[in-house]
């Protein structure tokens, strides 16, 4: 029951967002929206900052428990960005409040899950170390946000086909580059 009055509530939320700004909403329209009682959402969320905190955690959770996991990195992009493609106004709604970040911190997270992944079969023949990983894991994680981030500032469509090809060209012809850097930077300045 829990669950679903929590997806109900979420549900309302997203719906309100995708006609109005973050800004503009309160916690008597969402209660409005899901035809539920103050006390009920206040048994859940403390404000509506900790209940869009919780639909990105629930965001991170679904993605990363996720039996759909895929060996390319084009379909692990689109996994992660299907939230920012499938409510794209709710998204653009958020990115125009000052919870931006909160955006920002879900693609980062969601990011660094799957690009380690393919860090660490690129570097996998370097021996590279756990430092190393996490250095070339960033590097690439921040490079998927800042263009994501991107596409969401200008409301450009994130389903764009060639972005996501686009990603993963750049990843695999630089991967090694980078980490051989990071292994003789290390080297040169231990």
């Amino acid at each position: 029951m829990a669950r679903r009055t929590q997806a109900v509530i979420m549900q309302a939320f997203m719906d309100l967002l995708t006609r109005k700004p973050l800004d503009k909403i309160t916690v008597k329209d969402v209660i409005e929206e899901a035809d539920i009682n103050r006390n009920t959402f206040y048994y859940y969320y403390e404000n509506i900052p900790a209940l869009l905190d919780a639909l990105f955690a629930q965001e991170i959770r679904n993605f990363s428990e996720s039996t759909e996991r895929s060996d390319s990195f084009v379909e692990e992009y689109r996994r992660l960005s299907a939230v920012v493609r499938n409510n794209r106004r709710a998204i653009y709604h958020i990115y125009q409040s000052e919870d931006r970040e909160r955006i920002s911190r879900y693609m980062e997270t969601g990011a660094e899950l799957f690009v380690e992944r393919f860090v660490r079969k690129a570097a996998a023949p370097y021996g590279l170390s756990e430092e190393g990983i996490h250095y070339v894991t960033h590097f690439y994680s921040y490079a998927v946000v800042g263009l994501t981030m991107h596409r969401i500032r200008e409301n450009i469509p994130t389903e764009d086909q060639n972005l996501a090809e686009r990603i993963e060209g750049s990843f695999y012809a630089s991967v090694d580059d980078v980490i051989q850097n990071y292994i003789q930077f290390s080297k040169e300045h231990p």
